[in-house]
């Protein structure tokens, strides 16, 4: 387990000296990428008296890390856990992971029909695996130059030592197709396709196959 290590001003000043920025938003940057190809995440505290303040998102990062790859999922390796005072954030770094955006990669033409088989059936199996990915969106999908698919942006998520039921994996799906920023390719392609890909993917027994159908029509049509 990494120990998160606690950073002076200087040392977090030479730290992102000529990096660049990934990502930022209203209340500053939150990712830099370093010279070196490594990437820093940064996370804040939201509230003084919150789970947040006692076990960091910076934690969960690296923890979700570790539980991933000991199930065969491909995502980024953290090196470093780290707490910032004089910016009040907790962070992590982690190499930079190789391939492309699946939202980069649909957005640029007709959704691919292979990829979103790839797709869907990449996320059969992290059902199976029972992760619980809350952040799921196109976005945080890896095409890697291998062909395989990862995770990034990780901090958000669950294990269960068991497939997911029904209930979450609508939800997924729900998240998945409504995310405003990312959906637009999903949407293009259709739910109907989406599921007939992810229903090929692998095999769920007549009884889960029903619990999902149930659990879809509970969320509404709206989203599909």
């Amino acid at each position: 387990m990494l120990i998160p290590e606690l950073v002076g001003k200087e040392q977090w000043n030479e730290l992102i000296e000529n990096a660049s920025i990934l990502q930022r938003e209203t209340r500053g940057i939150k990712v830099y990428l370093l010279s070196g190809r490594d990437v820093v995440k940064l996370f804040r505290v939201k509230r003084v008296f919150s789970w947040s303040f006692v076990y960091p998102y910076s934690m969960r990062f690296a923890r979700n890390s570790k539980r991933l790859r000991a199930r065969g999922i491909p995502t980024v390796q953290v090196e470093r856990v780290f707490y910032c005072h004089s910016i009040k954030r907790h962070g992590v770094i982690y190499r930079l992971m190789p391939g492309q955006s699946l939202h980069d990669l649909l957005s640029r033409q007709s959704p691919d029909p292979q990829l979103m088989k790839e797709l869907a059936g990449f996320m059969f199996r992290l059902h199976t695996k029972g992760v619980y990915f809350r952040s799921l969106h196109l976005g945080n999908v890896i095409r890697m130059p291998d062909g395989r698919l990862g995770l990034i942006d990780i901090a958000d998520m669950r294990f269960r030592p068991w497939p997911l039921i029904s209930n979450e994996r609508a939800r997924n799906f729900r998240h998945l197709f409504r995310s405003a920023d990312y959906n637009q390719p999903m949407l293009e392609y259709g739910y109907r396709n989406f599921m007939r890909d992810y229903l090929q993917a692998g095999e769920m027994r007549s009884r889960q196959l029903e619990n999902l159908t149930r659990a879809l029509t509970r969320q509404g049509k709206s989203w599909i």
